[in-house]
């Protein structure tokens, strides 16, 4: 029986972590590996990257082939690293990585693409490749649930399979469930608290970025995507964050205005806004959320407004202060519990994060600028960009309402699950900036007996197009051609960087 090709492309972290999914002896399986990393030899992805760099300078960059070309002003806007520098560098980076994957591509040919999710200019041009070839792209990915993990190109829901009725209702059991962590509720119970945690967030940044601007200097991959992006990262100090810790609770804040919108902050910058969101116009995540109040305030609604626990006073100098400035926002404490919040509301307002989920399986509409792949049935209401929520906010408030059954409620868990597989699909984690990566692989083996299962499922005659490479085509397509965007100069996270990288 001929064996599978399969081409793993893995940052270095996340090699024992595909290793333990796909055995390299295995005799089902032809295994080839490439990363963008000079450290990981595999295919010599980023040697033959750095080479292509290096004969350009020599003798010019080529033109990027006609379907890379049309997609370059988006791959750029999306990717945080190559939205900093110039486009002229930036399209160097994108045909010298294109000329590099075409290559192996040619040089394996594989029958699938294994990765994890689309979240940089690399992996979203392995994709576009792989929907060129018709290549299912595994893009794995954690859910907020620890028992599933996915399988996506851009984010977008994809059929894998058909979940087991008590599955549907053990997690609808469990997100129907009035949550109040408690360590949540302590960080928080005091602004000495909120500051330590914060000077501990800030000396963990600081040595982060000083670890990967060593690597920059000492390992010759200066053009190293993640060393480049992480050496950058670096929290601003705001005391307008110690305000917010101090803001009241739920029960202390009277209802005012025509609807009474939630609107949870979500983490940025990240793939879930970057690549998940359809229109790469509004993934400015601060420009939007600003177009978005100010409309809302012209409306007469009342937005209560809760910061990410996780991101509390990593957020750029100024934002805390630019969203206290309308009128309409209310904040409520970080230590509240989300539930609450969403019951006291009318609706909420979301980017791709799972508020949507859990607003909408207790009856509440939702409106959503990311089609996010839990969405199903007409409490989700998709706003294109700020200007829709005018005509799409009596929308949801025809809907707010409506009670919900538990038909729905299982219907949308249902349909959740279907884009889930079971397992306990992990990162990794490291220890300490220098330490080694440690790995807990409990409940390992359902990831690789379902991923395993899929695979093959994609060599059955009876496999259709609810297959990666199916579903890949459809979030693809979903993306419409690219749409004029902002000029770059304007993009909030603009910045240039050396022209020597």
């Amino acid at each position: 029986m001929a064996k599978t090709k399969i081409l793993i492309h893995s940052r270095p972290w996340m090699k024992p972590v595909f290793d333990r999914i796909f055995d390299p002896q295995s005799p089902e399986f032809e295994l080839s590996h490439m990363a963008d990393f000079l450290c990981v030899k595999g295919e010599g992805l980023q040697q033959s990257f750095e080479e292509n760099l290096k004969a350009f300078k020599k003798s010019g960059r080529p033109a990027p082939r006609e379907s890379v070309y049309r997609r370059s002003q988006e791959i750029i806007h999306r990717c945080r690293l190559l939205r900093r520098l110039s486009f002229s560098r930036s399209l160097d980076y994108i045909v010298a990585m294109d000329q590099a994957l075409l290559a192996i591509f040619d040089r394996v040919q594989p029958e699938v693409l294994v990765s994890l999710t689309v979240d940089n200019y690399v992996t979203d041009l392995i994709a576009l490749i792989c929907q060129e070839r018709n290549i299912p792209y595994l893009g794995f990915v954690q859910t907020f649930m620890p028992d599933y993990f996915r399988l996506t190109v851009k984010g977008g829901f994809q059929r894998l399979r058909e979940p087991e009725e008590h599955e549907v209702e053990t997690v609808l059991q469990q997100l129907t469930a009035t949550r109040r962590p408690s360590h949540i509720v302590e960080r928080f119970s005091s602004p000495r608290q909120v500051l330590f945690r914060y000077l501990g967030k800030v000396v963990r940044s600081m040595g982060r970025a000083l670890h990967y601007r060593l690597l920059l200097l000492t390992s010759g991959d200066r053009r190293n995507y993640h060393y480049l992006v992480s050496a950058r990262a670096g929290p601003q100090f705001s005391l307008e964050m110690l305000k917010i810790c101090k803001s009241p609770h739920l029960k202390d804040i009277p209802r005012k205005g025509k609807d009474r919108i939630y609107l949870p902050l979500q983490y940025y910058p990240e793939a879930t806004i970057d690549y998940w969101v359809p229109n790469p116009r509004i993934i400015d995540y601060e420009q939007t959320l600003f177009q978005s109040l100010k409309i809302l305030e012209d409306l007469g609604a009342q937005v209560l407004v809760k910061e990410h626990p996780t991101v509390l006073g990593l957020r750029r100098r100024g934002f805390y202060e630019r969203i206290s400035s309308f009128s309409c926002v209310q904040w409520v404490s970080p230590a509240e519990n989300s539930v609450s919040i969403i019951e006291s509301c009318d609706m909420s307002l979301i980017f791709t994060g799972t508020v949507g989920l859990e607003a909408a399986v207790r009856g509440k509409p939702v409106l959503h600028f990311g089609k996010p792949y839990y969405a199903q049935g007409p409490r989700f209401v998709y706003v294109e960009e700020p200007a829709d929520l005018e005509k799409k906010l009596p929308v949801a408030r025809s809907l707010a309402h409506t009670p919900v059954t538990e038909l729905q409620q299982k219907e949308l868990v249902r349909h959740l699950l279907r884009g889930c597989l079971p397992g306990r699909f992990i990162y990794g984690q490291r220890q300490g900036f220098f330490g080694r990566w440690n790995y807990d692989f409990s409940g390992f083996d359902d990831v690789s007996l379902s991923a395993l299962r899929y695979v093959k499922s994609l060599k059955t005659p009876t496999h259709t197009d609810t297959s990666a490479s199916g579903a890949q085509e459809t979030v693809l397509k979903e993306e419409k051609e690219y749409r004029s965007l902002p000029p770059m100069g304007d993009f909030t996270l603009r910045e240039e960087l050396n022209e020597g990288l």
